[in-house]
């Protein structure tokens, strides 16, 4: 059986690191580890290579096969992928692929489109095909359910929405890339925190792309503050408007210096279309031209969307999503947790005669209110923005509502707060996840509390990556 030996390196001889690059030093091999572990010395006294077929995809994206009985995990892999694993990892418990030769490729193979793959950190699915993606998020959905909620699902029982592959994401965060006077961005290389610069973007949207050269071209106006920028986050709205929010390094002590540089581009950014926030060093929001919302429109309904609230990133699958979540549920009362500006609240708004809502975010919980008044909703109540004070105050009693719906974080809820709601005694429950591990953890301890699964969708939300977005349905008999 092959063996590997890992440790934290502290010798000053450790040699520096090409990204992706193996460099050996005697009879060792060291290699530059995965993001968020150390630097892995693996010792070549081990037998040489290994075969290795990959059986499917898991949570985290990853191809799993088997040597000798002991899982191993390949990145960018294809079911059916034949491997020559030429350097590896032990992980106590399995192996992580750090080199491997591509023998005998799956025919579910196709050419990634986008040239930077491999490289950048964006995308993780672009050597499949969009059935095999849809495919593997709902291996990777039953395996995180079976797995981590004990739950038995087939893949009949799950609903698939597929997606357009490209051209989808109406918010990009990019990381800046400073070369002398030129300012370039694109995103982390894979594993790593060196910005892997890009021309275009597969996933993104075109116009926003578009508008993205306008906006390099006005810092390029701006050489002080180009070179202090940390991260540009934008968000494309309806009607060519962009919301921009962007993080500031070495911020000085007077952030009214910032600002006066930023003065002379005030008129410009706001004529084409821009609303820009910008972020000092201590989290702060200052708000330098446009009205600091875009809006966008999803199911008919019109939702106004400002800097640091939550909206959905697909435009081409929104409606669909919102209509998957909601349609067919009515009755006297529902309960929305998590309801950010709104982009469910209000379709539920028109199936039932009181809707209350939790939202923890005032940013969003500002636009909620203009998006309710907007969308002329008169029976819908903010109930609070501490989730846990509301459960415990004994404000709604069991059986109240007729549906409780959230769409949590990607961490998902504590134990107890799941709990909290399970004793709400609620004949439905609609619960919307972006993280199969999570929802699957929460699932387990609804089911317990006495509901059973009615249906599982599955959207392909994001489409060539492995992330995914799931709306479970559930009753109480």
């Amino acid at each position: 059986m092959a063996c590997a030996e890992g440790r934290a390196l502290a010798s000053p001889k450790r040699p520096s690191f090409v990204p992706g690059k193996v460099e050996s030093s005697g009879t060792d091999v060291w290699i530059p580890a995965s993001a968020g572990m150390t630097i892995l010395k693996v010792h070549t006294r081990m037998p040489t290579s290994f075969l290795l077929e990959i059986q499917r995809i898991v949570p985290g994206g990853r191809g799993i096969g088997f040597h000798q009985g002991q899982a191993v995990f390949a990145p960018l892999a294809v079911p059916g992928d034949h491997l020559d694993v030429l350097h590896w990892a032990d992980r106590k418990g399995y192996l992580e692929v750090l080199e491997s030769r591509l023998i005998h490729p799956s025919p579910e193979r196709v050419s990634p489109p986008c040239p930077y793959f491999g490289s950048c950190g964006g995308c993780d699915f672009q050597q499949m095909s969009g059935s095999q993606q849809l495919a593997a998020k709902q291996d990777i959905l039953i395996d995180a359910l079976r797995r981590v909620g004990k739950i038995q699902v087939e893949a009949p029982q799950i609903r698939l929405h597929a997606c357009e592959l490209s051209s989808y994401r109406n918010r990009l965060q990019l990381k800046p890339v400073q070369h002398g006077e030129g300012l370039s961005w694109g995103f982390y290389k894979t594993g790593s925190h060196e910005v892997c610069a890009v021309e275009t973007c597969l996933i993104a949207s075109k116009a926003l792309w578009e508008q993205l050269e306008i906006l390099r071209q006005e810092f390029a106006r701006l050489p002080q503050i180009a070179a202090r920028l940390d991260e540009v986050e934008v968000f494309w709205g309806d009607d060519q408007e962009c919301l921009v929010t962007l993080t500031l390094r070495d911020v000085p002590r007077d952030f009214n210096e910032i600002l006066s540089q930023m003065e002379s581009a005030e008129e410009s950014l706001a004529s084409n279309g821009f609303s820009v926030s910008l972020i000092d060093s201590k989290q702060q929001s200052h708000l330098l031209c446009g009205p600091g919302f875009v809006w966008k429109t999803v199911g008919g309904f019109r939702y106004r969307v400002s800097h640091g609230a939550f909206f959905q990133v697909n435009d081409p699958i929104l409606s669909e999503l919102q209509s998957t979540a909601t349609l067919g549920l009515a009755g006297q009362s529902a309960l929305e947790l998590f309801c950010g500006v709104g982009f469910f609240t209000i379709p539920l708004s028109r199936d039932f005669e009181q809707v209350e809502v939790v939202e923890g975010n005032p940013l969003a919980v500002a636009d909620l209110e203009e998006n309710l008044k907007g969308n002329l909703v008169e029976n819908c109540r903010i109930a609070g923005s501490d989730l846990s004070a509301a459960l415990g105050s004994g404000r709604w009693r069991a059986g109240q509502f007729d549906l409780v719906f959230i769409d949590p974080p990607r961490s998902g809820l504590p134990k107890t707060t799941v709990e909290a709601i399970a004793h709400l005694n609620c004949p439905n429950f609609v619960y919307v996840s972006c993280d199969p591990a999570t929802l699957a953890r929460d699932l387990r301890i609804l089911l317990s509390s006495g509901y059973e699964i009615v249906s599982l969708d599955l959207l392909d939300l994001f489409p060539q990556t492995h992330h995914l977005e799931t709306i479970a349905r559930l009753r109480k008999p």
